[in-house]
């Protein structure tokens, strides 16, 4: 595993998940949601999360045998590639579905 950025500075959080930080009940209801969704596509269907943070969608989802991976710049593990979403190690149709949450609020105006 390689942590950097906020991984580096705070380490695991979404694993540690703190029940006083201000975005958690958001984020449990924004991660059922999404599971959902993922859940009533085929199994087969081959799903990127660009900028998944520590994987926990991709490492719970893939342990349920769907076909999803990890992109993520500042974090990599068994199911997380270390990668940028501006420049993506795939090729073109690689995925049937991609998702980006959580993504834009750590980009800058030029990106």
């Amino acid at each position: 595993m390689r942590l950097s950025g906020e991984y580096r500075d705070k380490g695991e959080y979404h694993k540690n998940l703190d029940k006083n930080w201000p975005y958690y009940p958001v984020y449990l209801e924004k991660m059922a949601f999404v599971k959902k969704i993922l859940r009533d596509l085929d199994r087969k269907s081959k799903i990127l999360d660009a900028g998944c943070g520590e994987g926990i969608l991709v490492e719970e989802l893939k342990k349920e045998g769907f076909d999803i991976i990890g992109l993520d710049y500042n974090y990599s593990s068994k199911y997380v590639k270390k990668g940028s979403i501006f420049d993506m190690p795939f090729k073109d149709e690689t995925f049937d579905v991609i998702l980006c949450l959580d993504v834009i609020e750590h980009l800058n105006f030029e990106e």
